[in-house]
């Protein structure tokens, strides 16, 4: 868990990745793109938005640290949980179709963290985060 530190910033990561697809393709002169994507839900608010950034920035570097390794592109998607959008809806959708729980739910998104061969490449806010 994550949580800020400040009174007015309740701001927590849920450390379980809710939803995991990973997948590759090899392109005509051999080489071998390995792909994962990795979901999060994040509870609570924090008033400051720089703080706000600041932890959500932290975990995405540390996760990405433990696990990217292996892979050509490693992507990190952290979402709000809602009253739609939580682990017991994620579990309760089929395999195939949970990606569209995240695909359609702007509202929830915060931020979506690229890696590329173990290095930060990008990250991408809502937003309300700009």
């Amino acid at each position: 868990m994550t949580a800020c530190g400040v009174t007015k910033c309740q701001l927590e990561i849920l450390p379980k990745r809710v939803y995991v697809a990973s997948g590759g393709y090899k392109t005509g002169s051999g080489y071998y793109y390995a792909n994962k994507h990795v979901y999060f839900l994040v509870k609570g608010e924090c008033g400051n938005k720089q703080q706000a950034k600041a932890v959500i920035d932290n975990f995405a570097k540390q996760a990405a640290a433990k696990e990217s390794g292996s892979f050509t592109n490693y992507t990190i998607y952290f979402y709000y949980e809602s009253d739609e959008l939580n682990e017991k809806s994620i579990q309760s959708e089929k395999d195939d179709l949970r990606y569209k729980l995240f695909d359609y739910n702007d509202n929830e998104f915060i931020a979506v963290y690229t890696f590329r061969e173990s290095r930060f490449s990008d990250v991408v806010w809502s937003k309300e985060y700009e």
